[in-house]
């Protein structure tokens, strides 16, 4: 009966609001890969001491979860030049390498045999790892430029970017012509926000490391998408975590999420220079300290909670 509760309660009241990826980082600077844009480092936090656990623990992770913790050992080391958290970083990248899809139509993807919130067809290929993929592996190719694997993973990695995610690619095109970066594959697209950002950077910094024009086309145009659908993530309350038409209502961030955009936002406007992306960042700030608006989105959690339940999503 606990259980219950407590899962019941975890469903309708929101304890996300965790500090473990969600502030920009200060060291970042754009166009280098000295650092990352979000400061990941106390992931580190959650991998076991002993060392034979630890690898076992980074041989299981899902895609995006290496990633995160080979970038977070990359800014432990920008921080402390400790050569162990180096080695930590090219560990991670060493088995992104080795778990890259080599054959079939997805070949140069990292793949998840889960379940996804949209009912993706498993399984399936996430922009976001992708992008985050590109993201670790500049930066292996930058610290071991003897090692040719990173490069040649990177630019195979790349090739999904140039596919749309019904020809198993982690793009999508609107009528329009606007390019998303997909981090699930459904139909309609869902262009989740946080994934869409992190597959932008990491596509942006592989364009700047490996100079690939079309990479870098792409980015700039991807970029000039997300400026323009921005303003359809804001609910005049609170943020919204995707805009996917199927579910029954505006699926709105959780305060982790909240958070989470608003750093990403902040660091879009140091990228691009663009004063829309410090606009909403600043007016979803605003959101978080707003007892108003707090109070309106735990209400709408609830009712979006219940929704789902009777719908079935």
């Amino acid at each position: 009966m606990k259980q219950f509760v407590r899962r019941v309660t975890g469903h309708v009241i929101d304890i996300t609001d965790r500090l473990e990826v969600q502030t920009e980082s200060t060291l970042w600077q754009p166009g280098s890969l000295a650092d990352y844009f979000i400061d990941l480092r106390l992931k580190l936090a959650l991998l076991p001491e002993n060392e034979d656990e630890r690898l076992s623990q980074l041989r299981q992770a899902l895609p995006v979860a290496l990633c995160q913790f080979a970038l977070a050992y990359y800014q432990q080391h920008g921080r402390t030049r400790d050569p162990e958290a180096l080695s930590g970083s090219l560990a991670c990248a060493d088995l992104l390498v080795a778990g890259q899809q080599q054959e079939g139509a997805r070949r140069g993807a990292w793949l998840y045999d889960v379940p996804s919130p949209y009912r993706s067809p498993r399984p399936w290929a996430s922009a976001m790892a992708q992008g985050q993929a590109l993201s670790v592996l500049s930066r292996a190719h930058v610290a071991n430029r003897q090692e040719s694997r990173y490069a040649e993973a990177a630019r195979l990695g790349f090739t999904l970017f140039g596919r749309t995610i019904d020809a198993g690619g982690v793009i999508s095109r609107d009528d329009a012509g606007l390019v998303c970066l997909e981090e699930y594959p459904s139909d309609p697209p869902g262009h989740v926000l946080n994934g869409w950002i992190f597959a932008l950077v990491g596509l942006r910094e592989y364009a700047d490391t490996f100079g690939d024009g079309q990479a870098a086309d792409l980015a700039d145009e991807s970029l000039r998408a997300l400026a323009r659908i921005l303003p359809r993530y804001d609910t005049g309350f609170w943020s919204r975590y995707d805009l996917f038409a199927r579910f029954p209502m505006a699926f709105l961030a959780n305060r982790f999420y909240h958070r989470l955009h608003i750093a990403q936002l902040r660091a879009m406007f140091r990228l691009s220079g663009q004063l829309v992306f410090q606009e909403f960042a600043d007016r979803w700030l605003g959101y978080l300290a707003s007892q108003t608006c707090r109070l309106r989105y735990n209400w709408h959690r609830v009712w979006y909670k219940g929704a789902c339940l009777v719908t079935g999503w």
